[in-house]
């Protein structure tokens, strides 16, 4: 028995072995070893890698510089095609779709959806992103007044967004007791509802042809017809025998109403003053392109220039200096 305990303690555990930094530390660098063999070997059958670079301590051939830039130029050229015809990203596309969005779900929640919860975060989150991209537009047609234009009819959709959901949560929480009153007004507002729908429509209308110069509805009508029935229910003392609740409950909402239709009036006042069809569409800009290419030729002359003068090297020189130069000699 104490020569088997003498051998436990004597011959240590795999496990133990295994886990002292030694071991760790040799099982790494067998494992560098071995992908260091393997990427040589690998890299023997490839081809070399040529690095051509500007030493201003060496003269450089020009056909290299010349074949370097034109290698460049051509990639960047491709490159740029393919990003605009196949996946163009303008901020007037972006701006129409944000528009186009935010007036959808608009008639989202006038039409009654269940999911208000949903539409609200994106009403909140739309008109920022279109508000962005109107002022990033930079094209000919649109000027810095355009797109103050463009800026002020977001922030009055937002208004908009605003009241009608004041209007909604207004009408949902109206008490029984006022169920009297809305019975009476109710094809006043079922028609102001539906004027409020073509407004919206109208000017998603409008965005989407890329005109604003399309004839766009109006609430007025519809507003006078309700104010003209509260008249009528006055006139007639029909809210004698209600609590005092009551006729206050409906004023606000009939004020709710009005100030909706006034919101719908200054986003189509809006509409009607901007000039989209000028700059709406898929349009590339001649000026943008030749700034470019502009810029990349006087990049590739000021790195010219910056190279030493030294004899086999390439430099661009003017022809009065060719010609001080031939006199001097």
């Amino acid at each position: 028995m104490v020569r088997n305990r003498i051998v436990l303690k004597e011959t240590p555990s795999r496990t133990s072995d295994r886990q002292s930094p030694n071991f760790v530390q040799r099982d790494n660098n067998a494992k560098v070893n071995v992908v260091t063999r393997r990427w040589r070997e690998h890299s023997k059958n490839r081809p070399p890698v040529t690095f051509v670079g500007l030493n201003p301590q060496e003269p450089v051939a020009a056909q290299t510089i010349i074949d370097t830039f034109l290698g460049l130029a051509f990639g960047m050229f491709i490159g740029t095609v393919l990003s605009r015809l196949l996946w163009p990203v303008l901020p007037q596309t972006v701006l129409r779709d944000n528009l186009l969005a935010v007036l959808a779900q608009i008639k989202a929640l006038l039409n009654g959806d269940p999911h208000r919860e949903k539409i609200q975060t994106q009403l909140a989150i739309l008109p920022l992103e279109a508000r962005q991209a109107a002022r990033q537009i930079r094209m000919p047609g649109c000027s810095e007044e355009e797109r103050a234009k463009l800026v002020a009819l977001v922030r009055a959709l937002q208004t908009l967004i605003t009241r009608i959901s004041h209007l909604l949560s207004l009408r949902d929480r109206l008490p029984e007791i006022t169920e009297q009153i809305l019975q009476i007004l109710k094809p006043q507002s079922e028609r102001l509802e539906i004027e409020f729908k073509q407004m919206v429509d109208a000017l998603a209308e409008c965005f989407r042809q890329g005109d604003c110069r399309l004839q766009l509805p109006t609430v007025r009508g519809a507003l006078s017809e309700m104010d003209d029935a509260i008249q009528q229910i006055r006139d007639r003392k029909m809210l004698a025998d209600l609590p005092l609740e009551a006729p206050l409950r409906v004023l606000d909402l009939v004020e709710r109403y009005h100030a909706t239709g006034e919101a719908l009036e200054e986003c189509g006042r809006l509409v009607r003053t901007l000039e989209i069809q000028r700059y709406w569409g898929d349009y590339a800009t001649v000026a943008d392109g030749l700034h470019f290419w502009l810029s990349v030729i006087s990049i590739f002359m000021s790195n010219q220039n910056a190279i030493p003068r030294r004899p086999g090297s390439f430099h661009l020189r003017s022809k009065k200096n060719r010609s001080c130069q031939r006199n001097d000699a």
